[in-house]
């Protein structure tokens, strides 16, 4: 599982059948580092296709949302791997075409 938000991170997180208690409630680690170098809050994420170890997220490069900005993620070597330039505002989401 993936989350981002506010603080400008995203956490990969294990959700293994070992993190959960008794009581039913996950009790799951971040694996990895968190992925940091978004300017401004996320607002979407994406997972690449089943076969690759791509992650997508998208924002604002700053509070009045003059540009946004779109990272892919290589969730191997925890890093940023592409930068997609072109939205003149915040980006909300991320889609992809199934062929």
């Amino acid at each position: 599982m993936a989350s981002a938000g506010m603080d400008r991170q995203i956490h990969i997180w294990d959700l293994s059948p070992d993190q959960i208690d008794e009581e039913n409630v996950i009790h799951p680690h971040t694996v990895g580092h968190p992925l940091t170098n978004h300017k401004n809050s996320i607002q979407h994420l994406k997972w690449g296709s089943s076969e690759s170890n791509n992650l997508y997220s998208c924002g604002a490069i700053n509070g009045n949302n003059k540009r946004g900005e779109l990272f892919q993620w290589d969730l191997y070597e925890f890093t940023r791997t592409r930068q997609y330039m072109g939205h003149k505002a915040v980006i909300n989401s991320i889609d992809f075409k199934n062929d």
